[in-house]
């Protein structure tokens, strides 16, 4: 070896040895430490279910058991007293103060405590009249004054009925049906029968007399609590026939016209139906007077010296 090649090695060795001195004692001290070492390795093939705590701190819910590892936690952890504590990674099953349902949009079934529903006023019965009117009556009738065929001169002298004769008080039966055309109004057809006594003083003969009338008679109602009122006027024809038997057959003296007269009814409500009674006023004017002997056929004539009659009449009346 030459002496250059050997004063190139010893140099060579003497950098290699002052760079060896010359590092800092840091980097002789080894690689620094790792941040995780200490901390304890998650275990595997299990999800996290909590977050590691740092070794030296205590859990925060002292005395909770831990969760079972692999099963997902049912129901949230409840807080200790006074701190609430959030949960960590599991969703809330249920709200943590109930809410409060929307009001319903039906009404409620029972009244609310302490109340009650309000009562609506009772309906007037006046106003419940609707659909079919029905109305029937029995009671008595009479003359105010003389008959017809009482103030008829013919009748009294040139016909063979005996006299003289009377026609008196008797029994009267009808009815009214029509519809109620508002619950204040109805509107009624009317048929009435009387049936007058008679009388023939000093003779041995029979006397019978029967009037008919069919009139219109609307009626207007009226509602007094408990009670029932009507009121209405009439307009009609009507006709009153007096029959005496003899030999050959019966004779028998007519009497026709038109009629105007009221009805005034008061009657008590009895649930479905009203009782009470009627009061009547017809004004009979006559137009013909009939004569029929012995069963044959009638003559008639107008008449205007026969006198109109007045018939008053009151009944006990039931309403449907």
């Amino acid at each position: 070896m030459t002496t250059t090649t050997r004063l190139c090695v010893a140099s060579f060795a003497s950098l290699l040895l002052a760079s060896s001195l010359s590092l800092p004692v840091s980097a002789q001290a080894g690689p620094p430490p790792d941040p995780q070492q200490g901390q304890p390795y998650p275990q595997q093939g299990y999800p996290q279910q909590y977050p590691q705590q740092p070794q030296g701190q205590p859990y925060p819910q002292q005395g909770q058991p831990y969760p079972q590892q692999g099963y997902p936690q049912q129901y949230p952890q409840q807080p200790p007293p006074g701190q609430p504590y959030p949960q960590q990674g599991y969703p809330q099953q249920y709200p943590a103060q109930p809410q409060p349902y929307p009001p319903s949009s039906y009404p409620p079934s029972y009244p609310p405590p302490g109340g009650a529903y309000p009562v609506p006023a009772p309906r007037p019965r006046g106003a419940m009249h609707r659909g079919i009117l029905l109305m029937g009556y029995l009671g008595v009738m009479g003359f105010g004054g003389k008959s017809s065929a009482e103030s008829d001169p013919v009748a009294s002298s040139g016909t063979a009925l005996a006299r003289p004769f009377g026609v008196g008080a008797g029994l009267r039966l009808g009815g009214l049906l029509g519809f109620f055309a508002s619950p204040m109004l109805s509107l009624n057809a009317e048929l009435t029968l009387d049936f007058p006594s008679t009388s023939t003083p000093g003779t041995g003969n029979d006397l019978t007399a029967v009037r008919a009338a069919f009139s219109f008679s609307p009626l207007f109602h009226m509602d007094a609590g408990n009670l029932d009122l009507a009121i209405g006027p009439k307009l009609g024809v009507w006709t009153m026939d007096l029959s005496q038997p003899n030999f050959d057959g019966d004779d028998t003296l007519s009497y026709r016209g038109w009629n105007v007269g009221v009805n005034v009814a008061a009657m008590v409500k009895l649930g479905h139906v009203s009782l009470g009674g009627l009061f009547a006023l017809d004004s009979d004017h006559v137009d013909t007077a009939c004569l029929a002997l012995d069963g044959g056929g009638d003559d008639c004539q107008s008449v205007n010296d026969v006198s109109s009659q007045t018939v008053l009449s009151f009944t006990g009346v039931i309403l449907f």
